[in-house]
C-alpha cells in the first residue's frame, strides 16, 4: 500500500473568492521544502476586489514551512476604499473538541519561531472566527514593529506573536473571535494587540502554554500610548 504524505499547498495569488481546505485525512504543506517560507494570503486590498474566505474543516492540520527569506503566515487582509479600511478577508477556522484545527511548523524537528502566524492587517472582517483550534512553533519574525512591547524587558514592540491583529487605531475586533484555541510554543507573544483604547481580551476561554512573551500584549491609550510598568500576562 502507497503512503500518503503532505497534501501541498504553496500559492503566490491571493484568495479572492470563498475556498474551503477539505479534512483529507494527511496534512497540508503550506510552502515547499527548501523555500524559506510560505504564505496563505486572504484578500488582496484592492478596492475593486470582492471579499475573500477561506474556510477550514475540522481535523485539518496546516504545516508551515520555516521561513527565512520569505514570509510562512496566514495573512488576512482588509479592502482599502476612498482612503478607509474595510472588512475583506475573513477566516473560518472552527474546529470541534475531538477534531481541532492544526496549525504548526513543517521542521522537522519543530522550534518556536519556525513561522510567523495568524496575522490579520487593518479590520477583522466580523466573519472571521477560531475555535478548537491549536497554534504552535509561531511568533517567528512578523516584520511589523507596533505600540506596545510584546514582553517584559523588550527593548522594542516587535509585533511577534502566534496571532499578530496589527490594527487600525479604532479598529479593535468587535469581540474576542479566537476561543477553545491552544496557544504553544511561540517564539513571541500570544497574540500582539495593536489598535487603541479598547481591551478586548483573547486569554479568556484559551489556553497559553511555554509563550516566551506576553500572553497577549497591551492596548495602547487614546494617546498612543503603552502602560508602563508593561502589564504581561503569563
Amino acid at each position: 500500500m502507497q503512503q500518503a504524505g503532505p497534501a501541498g499547498y504553496a500559492n503566490d495569488q491571493p484568495i479572492l473568492g470563498e475556498v474551503i481546505l477539505r479534512e483529507r485525512g494527511v496534512p497540508y504543506r503550506v510552502g515547499a521544502a527548501g523555500t524559506g517560507g510560505g504564505e496563505i494570503r486572504i484578500g488582496d486590498s484592492r478596492p475593486e476586489s470582492p471579499d475573500a474566505s477561506l474556510t477550514i474543516e475540522p481535523g485539518v492540520t496546516l504545516r508551515f514551512t520555516p521561513q527565512s527569506s520569505q514570509a510562512s503566515q496566514i495573512l488576512v487582509m482588509a479592502r482599502y476604499v476612498d482612503g478607509t479600511y474595510e472588512a475583506q478577508g475573513a477566516l473560518i477556522a472552527e474546529g470541534t473538541a475531538a477534531r481541532p484545527i492544526v496549525f504548526t511548523s513543517a521542521a522537522a524537528t519543530p522550534a518556536a519561531g519556525d513561522w510567523r502566524g495568524l496575522y490579520f492587517k487593518d479590520v477583522v472582517d466580523p466573519r472571521s472566527s477560531i475555535t478548537h483550534a491549536v497554534i504552535e512553533y509561531a511568533g517567528g519574525d512578523s516584520a511589523s514593529i507596533g505600540v506596545c512591547l510584546g514582553s517584559l524587558g523588550a527593548t522594542n514592540a516587535d509585533a511577534d506573536a502566534a496571532l499578530v491583529l496589527f490594527l487600525g487605531s479604532s479598529s479593535a475586533p468587535s469581540r474576542p473571535f479566537v476561543s477553545a484555541t491552544r496557544f504553544s510554543n511561540s517564539a513571541g507573544a500570544g497574540v500582539y494587540r495593536q489598535w487603541q483604547v479598547t481591551d478586548v481580551d483573547f486569554v479568556t476561554g484559551n489556553t497559553f502554554e511555554s509563550i516566551a512573551g506576553c500572553w497577549q500584549t497591551d492596548v495602547a491609550n487614546d494617546r498612543n500610548a503603552c502602560p508602563d510598568p508593561v502589564v504581561c500576562e503569563r
